[in-house]
């Protein structure tokens, strides 16, 4: 039998009011349907149940059989109703579990059901704030606010509403906020978001956090604002009049609520490299999230998809696995509306990547130029050999480059160019056996990074009286790096392979090398 999901409300003339959701089950059954299971997984975000005072689970059951068993069945079903319900709800509201029994409707299959009802507290009677005289003003859609916010559509008394739920910053206290609700005529009234404090999230995201509602038909066209004073003559929107044009535009924006919300592992193997769990309630399957290292810039931004996970734990969590980028942990983004007040583009450059400058060079892949002393040495031809070298190198997430000059034990000169390709990187932190949760820290350098690599080299050295040579070779190597900028030792590394002298003073035939070394970051020291 098909299940269908009926959903009525109620609404009270006075302050008291109420939401009833059916659930429906097959004949002599207390199973709930999978579909149930589905739909009451986003039980907390389809509803406001911040405001609820009480709830109560009915069960129901047709006439068919024994009144005794068909009483037993009906408590049964709103048991089962309550544990699939149970995770969404906080652990200090009433709840009530009852169990009816026969219920005469003239369609059976209507009797055989839960009705989950949600009692409201009254909710406080306010008169809105209609702002006057906002002309002419800046219209400006809060977007550093909006990072900060996670929204949600919630039912409520046959209204939708969007609920928002913003993380407990400064700035939602220093800053007002409007939206615009449109008017049956068409024009437009500008009202304050009242931003209250309160506990939402369950278990270790259970936080305090600012909490306003607002329309959604409101939200959808104007999100919420702030009303500045125009930057120049003519650059303002006329926000009540008929004719509001507001001009907006999609922006990239790191999803700073859900970063705060989200916990990680690092993975060794697999394509990703970072494995997120997020809580349920905070992720909208529908949409499309990204990631990228810059919080606000709007290039290089790479989607990425959330799945589930088999098993009762796992059921709070949507999960996703993104790649560590340039050794660090990349930023959550989301893309919503931001206004542009006429001339006033100081804003929109800002997160859209134009009038700053990067400090990289096109073509580079996301590497940078350092200046290094190498200290290492090598054995070849049964002669082991240290040095001492200066030199700039270019090191990227997939190859690292090297002219280096200096002096060896020999009091020779010694000089190198070297490439190498990264063909296998990992975070030594992944070997840790217990791996936990841990906070997801956008920006922060994944701890120390191994990787092997396959490199070519040159190098030569040379004196009046030790034995020169004008060495070439391919290696094998591992090597342990930090790739934070300011790391004092940054690389670390031992390599090996078959070398050939083409002047043919260390030998005249090809050999066997090993080579150990570190390199010291000159940059930290300007």
């Amino acid at each position: 039998m098909r299940s269908i999901l009926l959903i009525t409300f109620f609404s009270s003339f006075h302050l008291w009011s109420q939401d009833t959701v059916f659930v429906y089950f097959d004949f002599g059954s207390a199973k709930v349907n999978v579909n149930y299971q589905k739909t009451f997984g986003n039980f907390s975000s389809d509803y406001d149940l911040s405001l609820v005072d009480s709830i109560k689970f009915v069960g129901y059951t047709d006439s068919i059989g024994k009144l005794k068993a068909n009483l037993r069945l009906s408590r049964k079903r709103a048991k089962n109703v309550y544990r699939m319900c149970k995770n969404a709800l906080d652990e200090n509201t009433p709840v009530s579990i009852l169990a009816r029994g026969e219920d005469k409707k003239e369609d059976a299959a209507l009797n055989r059901r839960v009705a989950v009802i949600l009692y409201y507290r009254p909710s406080e009677i306010l008169a809105p704030e209609i702002v006057e005289e906002v002309d002419p003003r800046c219209f400006f859609i809060d977007f550093e606010a909006l990072e900060y916010c996670h929204t949600r559509t919630i039912k409520k008394r046959r209204k939708e509403l969007i609920q928002l739920e913003a993380l407990y910053v400064p700035l939602f206290k220093t800053r007002t906020h409007y939206y615009a609700r449109e008017q049956s005529n068409g024009n437009v009234k500008v009202q304050r978001v009242r931003w209250k404090i309160k506990s939402t999230g369950m278990l270790w995201w259970k936080k305090k956090r600012y909490v306003a509602t607002i329309p959604k038909t409101s939200f959808d066209k104007f999100h919420f604002f702030t009303l500045e004073d125009t930057p120049c003559d003519g650059c303002s929107e006329e926000v009540v009049t008929k004719d509001t044009l507001i001009l907006t535009k999609s922006i990239f924006y790191a999803d700073r609520f859900l970063i705060n919300n989200a916990q990680l592992k690092v993975r060794y193997f697999g394509k990703g490299k970072l494995k997120i769990r997020a809580p349920r309630e905070y992720i909208d399957i529908s949409d499309q999230y990204y990631f990228s290292l810059n919080a606000r810039r709007s290039y290089s931004n790479q989607s990425f998809g959330w799945e589930t996970r088999r098993g009762k734990r796992r059921q709070n969590y949507f999960y996703a696995k993104i790649p560590i980028v340039e050794g660090r942990i990349p930023w959550i983004k989301r893309m919503r509306l931001t206004s542009v007040c006429m001339n006033d583009s100081i804003y929109i450059t800002n997160n859209d990547n134009h009038g700053f400058i990067d400090c990289g060079f096109p073509g580079f892949d996301g590497g940078s130029f350092r200046l290094d002393v190498e200290l290492g040495t090598f054995y070849q031809v049964d002669s082991l050999t240290g040095y001492f070298a200066l030199g700039t190198s270019y090191t990227s997430p997939k190859s690292y480059t090297a002219i280096l000059g200096g002096i060896n034990t020999h009091s020779s000169f010694y000089g190198a160019v070297r490439y190498q390709y990264n063909y296998f990187t990992f975070p030594l932190r992944a070997m840790n056996v217990a791996k936990r949760w841990e906070a997801l820290d956008p920006g922060n350098y994944v701890s120390t990074i191994g990787r092997f690599y396959i490199g070519t080299e040159m190098k030569t050295s040379f004196n009046r009286t030790y034995q020169s040579f004008m060495e070439g070779n391919l290696h094998l190597g591992f090597l342990i790096t930090n790739s934070r900028s300011r790391s004092t030792v940054p690389r670390f590394f031992i390599q090996g392979g078959i070398a050939r002298d083409f002047i043919d003073h260390a030998s005249s035939s090809p050999y066997g090398f090993v080579q150990v070394g570190f390199t010291v970051n000159m940059n930290i020291f300007y």
